[in-house]
């Protein structure tokens, strides 16, 4: 009866790590079908948010060189 109740063990031991590894393609594939759809949605936003930030700094060097000329505001700026 130990061979037996060992061998049960064994089969449940291999259907439990055979789903884990099912689970684990299937995770990949989803993960992998999500990244495909969502690249295309996220692709130019490097693009926008540089330009974003670019004229954020572009209005502060304009505030401070223009409205006031000041050495504190100069050095702010570094």
């Amino acid at each position: 009866m130990e061979v037996v109740g060992t061998s049960v063990d064994g089969v449940g031991v291999f259907i439990v790590c055979s789903w884990h590894g099912v689970a684990t393609v299937r995770l990949a594939l989803i993960v992998h079908t999500t990244l495909q759809l969502l690249f295309p949605l996220t692709a130019g936003s490097g693009a926008r948010d540089s330009a974003r930030l670019e004229f954020l700094i572009a209005g502060d060097i304009i505030r401070t060189v223009v409205v006031a000329p000041t050495l504190q505001n100069v050095v702010v700026l570094d």
